[in-house]
């Protein structure tokens, strides 16, 4: 998928992440692959991300952190993700603007 490789997918995220959004970034572990397969590239991201600044920590941690609970929300779609066989539930268009 465009020159990335299980080799460079850490730094590929990492770079993905570097500007923090005002509403914080959400990454998606599965357990399947990242906590098995993938547990080396799983080490870099924490310790890049962890070298970046971010508090890690999780989702509901980071629900219960936020004072007005004022989330862009988002409809839940079935989609495709380059890279991943079958279909999974994607981000759809926001609503409630």
């Amino acid at each position: 998928m465009n020159g990335v490789t299980v080799d460079n997918v850490a730094q590929h995220v990492l770079e993905l992440s570097r500007d923090p959004l005002p509403s914080g970034h959400v990454f998606t572990l599965h357990a399947e692959l990242e906590g098995l397969k993938l547990a080396p590239v799983l080490e870099r991201l924490l310790e890049g991300w962890g070298a970046m600044g971010y508090n890690l920590m999780s989702l509901g941690e980071y629900f219960d952190s936020q004072p007005n609970k004022n989330f862009p929300r988002h409809e839940t779609a079935v989609g495709e993700v380059t890279g991943r066989t079958g279909t999974l539930a994607v981000q759809g268009p926001e609503f409630l603007v």
